[in-house]
């Protein structure tokens, strides 16, 4: 990772805007710069694969941090974005 995150404390460390987070295209360079053949599809995979094999984060946690799409009845229940748990896992 620390060819990623050139020593910083985030994975794309590459300062786009004031909270110092890079944008999704500046963040796919990075990666093509370093893998021409990882894709956006196949980073979530394996983030989702690896905290899934952790097996001590939450179905919803992980579907949250990964943006999935929830159905209407879930999302009329869901009232926290669970963000605490978030930073754990990532």
């Amino acid at each position: 990772m620390e060819l990623l995150n050139q020593g910083s404390d985030r994975v794309f460390a590459r300062s786009r805007n004031n909270s110092g987070v890079t944008d999704e295209g500046a963040a796919r360079n990075v990666v093509n710069d370093f893998d021409p053949g990882t894709t956006a599809h196949g980073l979530r995979t394996t983030f989702r694969t690896g905290a899934r094999k952790q097996s001590k984060y939450a179905h919803d946690v992980m579907e949250i941090a990964l943006s999935h799409e929830k159905d209407e009845l879930v999302a009329a229940y869901m009232r926290d974005d669970l963000l605490d748990q978030r930073r754990v896992l990532m």
